[in-house]
């Protein structure tokens, strides 16, 4: 089976009480990591306007991500077909991109916390635009996991951060380009905006 990407997202409205909540199901906590996400297009726009996804991501183990959409995704969640591999000079890779004509089109800047739950992974992201977190792994446990957390999987968010990040700029006049804790105000409130949910899809 090609490598799949299954996860429902949720905004987290009071992450204390939430870290609360995954740690009494047992899940194992990792810590907290910064990262810094670049995302690439094509010079015609191409690439993310169908749906696929190119990011470098800086961190502790710096990662290459391509996504896609898969010809026949699993309904209930969001499903990307996932390709990655470790880049060990990111400086570098950007170069290579921007050489080989792709255009840096957003940044964003991401704390995660990261808990294990046996084959499930849990994510806490504090990000410029709210906190969210993301529930990965098979699908049946996913839902399982959501539902023991007290969410409705209905309820979970359809779309990726960029999407996002450009809702929130579009209303508030920010500069989607650079998403930073330094350049976006603290009074962001996630459920001011129209995110698009699972439900109906």
């Amino acid at each position: 089976m090609e490598n799949r990407e299954l996860e429902l997202k949720f905004v987290v409205h009071h992450p204390g009480a939430m870290r609360h909540a995954i740690l009494h199901l047992g899940a194992e906590g990792q810590g907290e990591i910064r990262e810094i996400n670049y995302f690439f297009d094509n010079s015609e726009g191409t690439l993310n306007s169908s749906g696929r996804r190119l990011r470098l991501r800086r961190t502790e183990h710096s990662i290459i991500t391509y996504k896609e959409r898969p010809e026949h995704p699993l309904p209930g969640v969001k499903d990307m077909v996932e390709l990655e591999t470790e880049v060990t000079d990111v400086d570098q890779m950007r170069k290579i991109l921007l050489r080989l004509g792709f255009q840096e089109v957003m940044i964003y800047e991401k704390y995660r916390e990261t808990f294990n739950l046996g084959d499930i992974q849990i994510v806490l992201d504090r990000m410029p635009i709210g906190t969210f977190m993301e529930i990965e792994g098979q699908r049946s446990r996913i839902l399982s996991v959501s539902r023991r957390l007290g969410l409705d999987p209905d309820d979970a968010i359809s779309i990726g951060y960029p999407e996002m990040i450009l809702i929130v700029c579009q209303a508030e006049g920010l500069d989607s380009r650079n998403c930073t804790f330094e350049l976006f105000p603290e009074s962001i409130d996630p459920d001011k905006y129209h995110f698009p949910r699972m439900k109906g899809r």
